[in-house]
């Protein structure tokens, strides 16, 4: 039993040290360029059944890669696709805008309809 803690405490002690590297080796390629980085990040490696390496960090539950800039640059760019981050929020509202008002005013007539048809306010499904 005491060989498999030894061991085990072994594996951490090599799984930290390579984060570090990583770590290491992430901020020396986003200094130099960033795409470049974002790049090597979603690359396909087949030795690793054609994950990336953004997949093994996930995969691996490495916080420390995980919060580099590196990878929150390539997340912001993928969560806000072709959209610039630096993007005005009343322009974000306006674009949300009509179909949040078309959406309620088809919901209240339906819900108004139901009502003046003489079904209870119980019955009615509210749907917007």
């Amino acid at each position: 039993m005491l060989f498999g803690t030894f061991q085990r405490q072994e594996f951490r002690d090599h799984a930290d040290e390579y984060q570090r590297l990583v770590v290491g080796i992430l901020t020396k390629c986003y200094e130099e360029d960033p795409d470049k980085t974002r790049d090597l990040l979603v690359r396909k490696l087949d030795k690793w059944g054609g994950l990336t390496c953004l997949q093994l960090a996930v995969d691996s539950v490495s916080r420390e890669i995980v919060s580099h800039p590196a990878v929150q640059y390539l997340l912001d760019e993928i969560w806000y696709g072709g959209m610039e981050t630096s993007t005005e929020t009343w322009r974000l509202m306006l674009g949300v805008f009509p179909f949040v008002a078309v959406t309620f005013k088809f919901g209240n007539k339906s819900i108004n309809s139901d009502l003046k048809n003489g079904e209870s306010e119980d019955k009615v499904s509210y749907h917007c």
